[in-house]
């Protein structure tokens, strides 16, 4: 028998096989390269996963100019991903989390590079975002080349799948857009989150406690690295629950003052879940039509499903694009007079409910004015994001607990605030590196 404290042959042979292992397990090359997203928020968001000659991307974004892009010199380069990170002689994958335009617009661009280059792409999604997906091909004169260039993939929220010899684990997250969802990539051991326009509450606070249960439950996978969105890290506390919203404009279509008014709604079109809980109210409460305007507001306004519009008899309610001001917006044209069906008046009402974005503050300004002077009354209602706040972030961090965390999906100034906050914690500075990558840096596990 061995001696207390001694090893046997059997022990160092385990041993010997546990240290291989480990180095096995810290010398995988995984590169993770940002291709767009960092300069700001609601951008080309991308990242690219490289390991051994597999490439993910997990969503492919562009910056928002319009809809279509019929030839590929039409939208500047710096609007799309980085794509020349990408090897089109290697195996490409994309990994889509929802069916927000700066999360899978960029398709439009990569599909035609992949037609190129002879190269076919697997697109990944749940059923709501390859819906939309399909959609921004269709629109863009591409869903021919569906089998011969690109094919789509659906999995459902919640489950395991396989992409060529890594691992994907989905899960739910609140968004404003239904399908939303997270990702855990398992690489020969390591761990990789990726959890991008997310919120903990969505309906009501105690979403708050079931959201960060679910977290945990992964987080006790041992996570090396999380890619965490910071949209909201400067707005304090947890985001409010979009109940706030809606219960406001309950109160719009209930009061008496409105009921002759034509009322226009501008929000953020791909908002679907808030615009169709408000299209409902208007329904139900108001008694109202509802009609769509704009050609983001009609492209997402697909997927919500009013039914027995006819029955509805008082002033319609009307969403619009335009909420940042935009000129050739439908709420644009409206404010300059010259949209070719409507016409306002003072017996209309234009409610905004949007976070105005700091660059946008004087154009919405002026749209405000215009609108007035038209006779219009305008009302600024209430907006809660589809992106956590502070709390929201930092509790994702805490129950992950990642070795590194990458803060996304935002400017430099919020990514730097994140680190911060980890940097001035006890706990999280012990426990956790933040790292801020630049588009087109690489971080290599």
């Amino acid at each position: 028998m061995a001696k207390q404290g001694l090893f046997t042959s059997r022990d160092k042979t385990r041993l010997g096989k546990a240290v291989a292992k480990l180095e096995k397990r810290k010398n995988i090359d995984i590169k993770i390269i940002p291709l767009g997203g960092q300069s700001a928020i609601g951008v080309q968001n991308c990242w690219l996963i490289i390991y051994k000659n597999i490439q993910i991307l997990l969503d492919c974004g562009r910056k928002i100019a319009n809809l279509r892009n019929y030839n590929i010199g039409e939208i500047p380069n710096h609007f799309n991903p980085d794509y020349s990170k990408i090897d089109f002689s290697k195996p490409l994958y994309v990994i889509l989390s929802h069916g927000h335009l700066d999360h899978i617009l960029g398709l439009v661009k990569l599909v035609q590079l992949c037609k190129e280059c002879n190269c076919q792409v697997a697109i990944y999604g749940a059923e709501k975002t390859i819906k939309v997906a399909k959609r921004v091909l269709r629109v863009n004169k591409l869903i021919e080349l569906e089998t011969f260039v690109y094919d789509f993939i659906e999995f459902n929220t919640n489950s395991y799948f396989q992409v060529a010899e890594i691992m994907i684990e989905s899960f739910e997250v609140f968004h404003s857009i239904p399908g939303s969802v997270g990702l855990v990539l398992t690489i020969e051991g390591k761990k990789i989150v990726y959890l991008t326009d997310f919120k903990y509450c969505r309906d009501s606070d105690p979403q708050i406690p079931q959201t960060s249960r679910r977290f945990q439950k992964i987080g006790k996978q041992n996570i090396d690295t999380l890619i965490v969105d910071v949209t909201g890290i400067i707005k304090n506390g947890w985001v409010s629950p979009v109940s706030l919203v809606t219960h406001q404009f309950r109160e719009i279509f209930e009061d008496k003052n409105n009921a002759e008014k034509r009322i226009f709604i501008t929000t953020f079109a791909s908002d679907i879940q808030t615009i169709g809980e408000i299209a409902d109210l208007a329904n139900v409460v108001g008694g109202r039509l509802v009609e769509f305007d704009g050609a983001t507001m009609k492209f997402f306004a697909e997927d919500i499903e009013l039914e027995n519009q006819d029955q509805y008899t008082n002033p319609p309610v009307i969403f619009v694009t335009g909420s940042q001001g935009e000129k050739g917006s439908s709420l644009g044209k409206i404010a300059k007079d010259d949209h070719f069906i409507f016409e306002l008046d003072d017996n209309d009402l234009v409610v905004f409910t949007s976070t105005t974005l700091g660059q946008n503050a004087l154009q919405v300004e002026a749209m405000i004015a215009s609108l007035e002077q038209q006779g219009a009354s305008v009302l600024i209602a209430r907006h809660e994001s589809g992106h956590g706040a502070r709390k929201d972030i930092i509790q994702a961090v805490l129950d992950f607990l990642p070795d590194v965390v990458i803060p996304c999906h935002a400017g430099r100034a919020n990514r730097a605030k994140l680190k911060e906050i980890i940097e001035k914690d006890e706990f999280l500075s012990s426990r956790v590196t933040a790292l801020l990558l630049e588009d087109g840096d690489s971080y290599q596990m």
